[in-house]
């Protein structure tokens, strides 16, 4: 996720309707991303596009409370390198607060570098929430406080 640092772009987040699925699905097998868990309760996904209405990407994000984690973040292949993830996660941050979470969780084994630069931190051992911990490996979480 090798991220342009420089003006990130904007970007609308649109929520992701049931006719949507289908083309989430197919970016994420694209990114090499798991799709076998996207119909769990308590999650929320975005399509998210520019002004002009051209396809950025997809992000979504499970609901624990006042904690989220953050999750199916896959940027469409030419708009990578961009900035766009950034944008992605800015606006998922907004969202993540809309619905009530002061902290947003990721797992990012491979791409930890890419959410240190957006401000997330290390998970302390056992810091994680008993609903976080049990859905991820807590040695590879990621947080960031939304307050």
């Amino acid at each position: 996720m090798g991220e342009n640092r420089g003006a990130a772009p904007r970007l609308v987040a649109v929520p992701l309707r049931p006719v949507d699925f289908d083309a989430l699905k197919a970016a994420l097998h694209g990114g090499h991303l798991p799709v076998n868990d996207l119909d769990q309760p308590g999650r929320w996904f975005w399509r998210f596009e520019t002004p002009e209405e051209l396809p950025v990407g997809f992000a979504g994000i499970e609901v624990h409370g006042q904690n989220g984690l953050l999750h199916s973040l896959v940027t469409l292949p030419p708009l990578r390198g961009r900035g766009c993830g950034s944008a992605m996660v800015t606006r998922l941050e907004f969202e993540a607060q809309l619905l009530g979470c002061a902290a947003l969780w990721v797992v990012a084994p491979s791409t930890a570098d890419f959410f240190t630069r957006l401000g997330f931190a290390p998970c302390e051992p056992g810091a994680a929430p008993e609903a976080i911990a049990r859905t991820q490996s807590p040695a590879e979480l990621l947080v960031k406080s939304l307050s």
